[in-house]
């Protein structure tokens, strides 16, 4: 009992005395948690999410007290970030955010007061610098894409990417589209389900694995796309399953992506955007089939609301 310790330290001498006689240690050596692996499933997402909510926050009070005229709420609409920074008008930054230096291996001292000159470098475009000059002397928002560099000298991973989810609460699943030199793919599926969706979706491939393996054997589908990631599976089983389940493969996973890359030479093809509305349609009868699962509970009744 992990808390004896702290009760018998709240009891009065005389107590203590009385009952410390009827105590006694146990042989066996305590073992850790095992509902640890499960905690931290959702434990580095919900920190990571504060740590984002944080620094929005942060911005929309800098921008209220410096009488900014941008919709903020706008700007971090749809959007993910690492590194925040704020500038002046003569682009000295005034303000970073922890994740900065994460990833640029600048320190917050470091950075304040001068301008993000020191993280360009001998891949960093002229013509970009120079639109990006240009549009803030405009005073409007604007979305550029530029190569920076951090501390070791090394760049910044630059890409273009959209993501789209399917319409209604019906209709479950979403499909993202990355665009980088060497490294472009498209991927679909349930990445950082909640753990509701979490939970439903494995209790569904611990009942029955044959529909998700027929989807993800079937030809047309293979031809496209690499079966589910497994760059997020729990290395033990979660709480409440069995670990030598014939399962466990499915039910260990925390994401439920599939991906289909693409060389530069695709990307660039005239046939590009065919071939990945293709891909979109062919994952289809993935998406059908877990919109039906996590539409419904285990006796195959809807829970959505009529």
């Amino acid at each position: 009992m992990m808390s004896l310790d702290i009760y018998l330290d709240s009891v009065q001498h005389s107590d203590y005395t009385r009952i410390i006689s009827e105590t006694s240690t146990i042989d066996q050596s305590i073992m850790p948690l095992k509902s640890w692996d499960i905690f931290s499933e959702d434990f580095s997402t919900t920190i990571q999410n504060s740590k984002t909510l944080k620094d929005i926050e942060f911005v929309k009070s800098f921008a209220r007290k410096s009488k900014w005229k941008n919709k903020i709420d706008g700007i971090f609409e749809n959007e993910d970030f690492e590194a925040l920074i704020i500038t002046d008008i003569n682009q000295k930054i005034l303000w970073v955010n922890n994740g900065f230096t994460e990833m640029t291996g600048y320190s917050k001292k470091f950075a304040l007061n001068k301008t993000p000159n020191f993280l360009q470098g001998e891949a960093t475009q002229t013509a970009t610098r120079k639109r990006i000059r240009t549009k803030l002397e405009l005073l409007k928002p604007f979305t550029e894409v530029i190569t920076n560099y951090r501390k070791d000298k090394t760049p910044y991973k630059t890409y273009r990417s959209c993501s789209y989810k399917r319409a209604t609460k019906a209709l479950r699943g979403s499909y993202h589209l990355e665009i980088t030199t060497g490294g472009s793919f498209l991927a679909a599926g349930f990445w950082q389900p909640n753990k509701e969706d979490l939970f439903r979706i494995r209790k569904e491939f611990e009942l029955d694995r044959s529909y998700i393996d027929e989807i993800l054997s079937d030809k047309k589908f293979t031809k496209l796309f690499e079966g589910f990631q497994d760059r997020h599976s729990l290395k033990v089983a979660p709480t409440g399953f069995d670990k030598n389940h014939p399962n466990i493969d499915l039910i260990r996973k925390k994401d439920f992506i599939v991906l289909r890359k693409f060389s530069d030479k695709e990307v660039l093809s005239k046939d590009f955007h065919t071939n990945v509305i293709n891909s979109f349609k062919a994952v289809r009868p993935f998406f059908d089939y877990m919109s039906d699962v996590l539409t419904t509970n285990l006796n195959g009744e809807s829970i959505l609301a009529e």
